[in-house]
């Protein structure tokens, strides 16, 4: 019993870190949006990404051995995980931060509705309720407290191609969960990132999209891609993957409730940006919300 609490305890602090990580590159990801293709900025962090995950697969006999058996899962759920990098590239490049961040709340929920018909899980009133409390507490954060900025809100191209961004991430999160088979998560990781590779230089070719590398020649832009490349693609794969033999997909993707604060926590120290009251209120809110989510049991 207390093996299987230290062990559920691990799961949440994997998730949380990797999220954390990934909000770190929000604005990494708004430095590079426009710098060049999202196939070709997507496909040079996961190449970055392979090559750094690579010797701590390939230099161990036993997580070789599994390699063969984690391919044809880690190409499926690849194409999720790799596509959904892309559309927020994409999105990005036609909408702001701010849209995204508020989108994405909608990703917790999507996840929890797929795994009504593969993992036969239950949503029930009281937990839609909690949902959606949580997305209104992010909302008002992502928005400062602004309601006159939130009655404006209105959908874009960029949010469109995000919300597909949304449905590959919740179904990424309902894979990592149906499909590890018990396969050491390092080499889950790195066939997911080769794979992905794999997808996207597929997709390059096929749309005819160049790689041109010499658009990324700036420091800020070099080491933005670094940062997503190692810490958002590299690091975290690794993450997911160990989170998600430990937690259901519901409570990996409820994190995501927490994303929108820990980027305002950043912006604090990196720009001077203070929320104001109201979005700290809203903060607070989506904690608690998350925190309930979190400790409800899974309903079959």
């Amino acid at each position: 019993m207390k093996k299987e609490k230290s062990s559920f305890l691990l799961g949440h602090f994997y998730v949380f870190l990797a999220t954390f990580l990934i909000s770190g590159s929000v604005i990494a990801c708004k430095l590079l949006a426009n710098s060049m293709n999202p196939l070709g900025l997507t496909l040079l962090r996961f190449i970055i990404a392979t090559i750094v995950f690579a010797p701590l697969v390939l230099f161990s006999k036993s997580k070789r051995n599994q390699i063969r058996r984690a391919l044809p899962r880690s190409f499926f759920i690849s194409f999720f995980y790799s596509m959904y990098f892309v559309a927020m590239f994409a999105a990005l490049a036609d909408t702001n931060v701010l849209h995204v961040g508020t989108l994405g709340t909608l990703a917790p929920l999507v996840t929890a509705l797929i795994g009504i018909p593969f993992f036969g899980t239950r949503v029930g009133w009281t937990k839609l309720l909690v949902y959606l409390i949580a997305m209104v507490g992010t909302s008002i954060i992502v928005f400062n407290g602004s309601l006159q900025t939130m009655l404006h809100f209105s959908m874009n191209h960029g949010d469109l191609i995000y919300l597909i961004g949304v449905l590959l991430i919740s179904l990424y999160y309902t894979a990592l969960r149906g499909l590890h088979g018990g396969i050491d998560p390092s080499v889950l990781a790195f066939c997911t990132l080769l794979c992905g590779t794999f997808w996207i230089a597929g997709s390059m070719v096929v749309l005819q999209v160049p790689l041109d590398i010499s658009k990324i020649s700036t420091l800020t832009e070099i080491t933005s891609l670094l940062y997503v490349a190692i810490f958002t693609t590299c690091l975290t794969a690794y993450l997911f993957q160990k989170g998600s033999t430990l937690l259901s997909s519901t409570r990996v993707s409820a994190y995501q409730f927490t994303q929108p604060i820990l980027v305002a926590i950043m912006a604090i120290f990196i720009f001077g940006d203070v929320p104001s009251v109201l979005g700290w209120i809203g903060a607070g809110i989506s904690i608690i919300a998350t925190v309930v989510l979190l400790s409800m049991k899974e309903k079959k």
